[in-house]
């Protein structure tokens, strides 16, 4: 996450395919959901995560988990700073 936090999200996408092809689901689901977390200097959702390749692979993760509720909080979250 620190090589993303500074811009690096080439990185990033690498490591997500890595989780992926590995199908280590909870690296993923947790490393998505950072990304979707981060905010920008005005306390804004980061744009920086906001592309459909992480959105993508935070569904697949997160399908993949017992937790009902697995999907909410980036959605809230991104749905919170959008009203």
């Amino acid at each position: 996450m620190k090589q993303f936090k500074q811009g690096k999200k080439h990185l990033f996408l690498q490591a997500l395919d890595v989780f992926e092809s590995q199908q280590k689901w909870d690296d993923a689901y947790d490393s998505c959901q950072q990304a979707l977390s981060c905010k920008d200097e005005e306390d804004q959702p980061s744009y920086l995560a906001a592309d459909l390749r992480v959105w993508k692979s935070f569904i697949a993760a997160a399908s993949k988990r017992p937790d009902a509720n697995a999907y909410d909080s980036p959605l809230q979250t991104t749905h919170q700073a959008h009203d």
